[in-house]
């Protein structure tokens, strides 16, 4: 990744109650490669990454989708 690059997804879940005190109000991090992993040839030009998530509160749906191109 270092000499070619790549497509990484980073997320961000950060539940606050900005009420309470700001020390136990931690984000989480997680981080996907979304790309193909280098192998023998460097990247084509014109990757286009579209992916989505979803998740409910209480009873409605939610999707997030995270389009990536490079």
């Amino acid at each position: 990744m270092l000499q070619y690059g790549g497509v990484i997804s980073i997320k961000l879940d950060w539940d606050c109650n900005l009420d309470r005190n700001i020390k136990i109000c931690k984000p989480a991090y997680s981080f996907a490669r979304l790309d193909v992993p280098y192998r023998e040839k460097p990247f084509s030009v014109g990757f286009n990454f579209r992916y989505a998530s979803t998740w409910k509160h209480e009873r409605d749906q939610f999707r997030t989708l995270t389009k990536a191109y490079g």
